[in-house]
């Protein structure tokens, strides 16, 4: 599965943060009800990214395009996300992708 994350505006001065779970306000609503309802953040400055769990339940793992290992991320920790690296919320899992848009 593809999560797609837009910035609203081009600015690289600016932190973007997209936030991912169950609940409704979320930017990005995951159906499924084993994830918690503010699972996890993807947080996005200066053309890098990180990822952090949000304390969920279920717990957030990441494994590495790098390396291939799959390890569980330590609540309101972030780490760098690449592209091509696989997050996997034990129930459901997306692959993480980078790719420029010509404007």
């Amino acid at each position: 599965q593809i999560i797609d994350l837009y910035r609203k505006e081009i600015n690289p001065e600016k932190r973007w943060e997209w936030k991912l779970g169950c609940s409704e306000d979320n930017d990005y609503i995951l159906l499924d009800r084993r994830i918690s309802g503010y699972h996890a953040t993807i947080i996005e400055h200066h053309g890098r990214f990180v990822i952090q769990d949000e304390g969920s339940f279920g717990g957030t793992y990441l494994i590495s395009a790098a390396s291939s290992t799959r390890r569980k991320l330590k609540p309101y920790t972030p780490e760098p996300l690449i592209d091509q690296d696989i997050i996997d919320f034990n129930t459901v899992t997306y692959r993480f992708m980078i790719i420029s848009v010509s404007s």
